[in-house]
């Protein structure tokens, strides 16, 4: 039985699956890089190539792991509208994708930053710090853009273990459970 985590985004998708016992069994970034001008695509084109990228990466994930509970981090908010649009195009088609395989929670980041005992005005750096001191064996990569969304993806999944229904799960040894 596996908990999965997504740290939704259109150019950066993380992802984090924990097993019963909050081991690592994958964890990544989905990477999307536009190709909009290289291509001489229009907009809306280079979304939907960039949302297709996303499903089926996710889609692969979710049939080597069969997720139990699944959750992706609640937007909260964005500056720019066209990046929000954007982002909500990438956190809905993560959420679609989750719906199909398994119960899906919307934690809040606050909620997610708890899961992790950090306060809710805690920075990338802190929330990078958590993650790798409670997992020392995963290897970390170099890009340090890779590093956020991999410890965001992993705080998600923690977050899952950490709710009343993973919890439940985790009771029952993942064995005969209702969810």
């Amino acid at each position: 039985m596996t908990f999965v985590g997504i740290d939704g985004g259109l150019a950066n998708t993380g992802y984090c699956v924990l097993d019963l016992y909050g081991s690592v069994q994958a964890i990544g970034v989905i990477r999307t890089a536009s190709q909009r001008k290289r291509r001489k695509l229009h907009h809306a084109d280079d979304l939907v190539r960039r949302l297709g990228v996303i499903e089926e990466a996710l889609q692969k994930v979710f049939e080597v792991h069969a997720p139990a509970v699944a959750a992706i981090e609640q937007f909260t908010h964005l500056r720019h509208a066209g990046a929000a649009a954007k982002y909500m195009a990438a956190w809905a088609t993560c959420r679609r994708m989750l719906v199909e395989w398994c119960p899906v929670l919307i934690p809040h980041p606050d909620e997610v930053k708890a899961a992790m005992g950090l306060k809710r005005t805690a920075s990338k750096a802190e929330m990078i710090g958590a993650v790798r001191a409670a997992q020392p064996l995963v290897e970390w990569p170099v890009p340090k853009g890779a590093w956020e969304h991999r410890a965001d993806a992993y705080a998600v999944a923690r977050f899952v273990m950490q709710s009343d229904m993973g919890r439940m799960l985790v009771k029952s040894g993942g064995h005969d459970a209702k969810v």
